[in-house]
């Protein structure tokens, strides 16, 4: 990724100079051929990194600029706290080289001992830079696609889409426009024309249809075309836990949440967790991971119960027993689940009166803070981190991703909808 970036930034220097004003000096003109790798395959066809760089909006360049700036200078600031400016001095001294030099040098040895805060401050930055790069790459995917099928046909991608998506798109109904009209006129009052609102309605109605339809056509083109992505996003080290685990511990693929067991969204998700292991068994891993709230005064104890009934090979029971009634989590509550599971009491209640599970939460707490988990749900695939709400799609999308770029089938869509982003 860091020589991505270098070269990222050579091109971007040079396209933002004339259309932005003066950038910082460029050390390359351009791309180098040896320094040009593949980054894309699509069917058969290979795009290089700066064909993907130079279809970037200005905007998006800039914003990852941007972020690039900002995760250097966090780095830099996380070395100056680790050692200090006095030792800073003196090595620049001793070794002769500039102050960037030396933390560049520095960098690759002391990450890990960054703070858990400047490790998350780090991996959010470059997983922004990530975001906006798979932007990019999406875009290039659905370009490469369109031209491979509009070849395939003879005809330009404007005449495929508007075969495929134009024609394939009825107008909206009567019904369906008074409708909207309607509900426009209930919300907003009557201060626009009752034919205006229809006039809006219908071309939004539309606009909706056709870009559903483009999703749609989209989807069936990746399906049938190979697609490999070949720079890698950022991972997060959040290591799987065998003793929290549901599925085959050499899964290709491993899901690790981190949640709170008074969290009403975790809930939600884990439905969606189940669903995932299902869908994928035998090539998925779902692993938890506690990463209990301070406002949720509960939550802490609850990870500690279930903690308590893994050392007695009945987590994933005492784990579920929670999530189904997240009202009682009292200690008394936690005892009754306890019970109801027949665990052995005198055990439990040994574990929870000695805080034997508290390192445990402690750990997974701090690992998931380096990994720039701010709030729970946060789901990881492989280690690379859920783009916005976690769901069915957003979950399958990286893990297919993973699965493809092992050489292993993906399950078949059960729906005609693009899988993509969070909703």
């Amino acid at each position: 990724m860091r020589g991505q970036v270098r070269i990222l930034l050579a091109v971007l220097c040079v396209s933002l100079a004339g259309a932005a004003g003066p950038s910082r000096p460029a050390t390359k003109a351009s791309v180098t051929a040896s320094e040009d790798r593949e980054v894309l395959i699509v069917g058969e066809e290979k795009v290089r990194e700066s064909d993907l760089i130079a279809g970037l909006p200005q905007e998006k360049r800039q914003q990852i600029e941007r972020a690039i700036q900002a995760r250097e200078e966090a780095e830099r600031q996380a070395l100056r706290d680790l050692f200090g400016e006095r030792y800073i001095q003196q090595e620049m001294e001793r070794r002769g080289i500039t102050r960037d030099a030396l933390l560049a040098d520095e960098l690759s040895r002391s990450r890990g001992n960054f703070s858990p805060h400047e490790r998350g401050e780090i991996a959010r930055l470059s997983r922004e830079i990530s975001t906006a790069e798979q932007a990019g790459l999406d875009a290039v995917i659905e370009n490469k696609l369109l031209e491979q099928a509009a070849r395939r046909q003879g005809m330009s991608v404007e005449a495929l889409l508007a075969a495929e998506v134009e024609k394939k798109v009825d107008p909206p109904s009567g019904s369906e426009i008074q409708l909207v009209v309607d509900y426009e006129e209930k919300l907003r009052g009557g201060w626009r024309s009752r034919e205006e609102l229809a006039k809006q309605a219908a071309s939004s109605l539309r606009d909706l249809r056709l870009a559903r339809r483009r999703q749609e056509f989209l989807a069936s083109l990746r399906a049938e075309t190979p697609v490999r992505v070949l720079i890698d996003s950022p991972r997060a080290n959040v290591a799987p836990d065998p003793g929290r685990m549901r599925g085959a511990k050499d899964a290709p693929v491993h899901v690790v949440v981190f949640s709170d067991f008074e969290c009403p969204y975790c809930a939600r998700v884990e439905t969606v967790l189940n669903q995932v292991s299902k869908k994928y068994e035998g090539k998925v891993a779902v692993t938890f991971r506690d990463f209990p709230l301070p406002m949720h005064t509960s939550a802490e104890q609850a990870a500690e119960g279930a903690n308590c009934a893994g050392l007695q090979g009945k987590y994933w029971e005492y784990h579920d027993a929670l999530f189904a009634d997240q009202a009682h989590l009292s200690p008394p509550d936690l005892r009754k689940r306890a019970e109801t599971l027949d665990l052995d009491m005198g055990l439990f209640d040994a574990c929870i009166e000695a805080g034997e599970t508290k390192p445990k939460i402690a750990q997974d707490v701090e690992d998931g803070a380096a990994s720039g988990v701010a709030g729970t749900p946060t789901v990881f695939v492989n280690g690379r981190l859920i783009d916005g709400a976690p769901n069915i799609e957003s979950i399958s999308r990286l893990i297919d991703e993973e699965l493809r770029n092992r050489g292993i089938p993906v399950v078949p869509a059960t729906s005609a909808r693009l899988s993509g982003r969070a909703e």
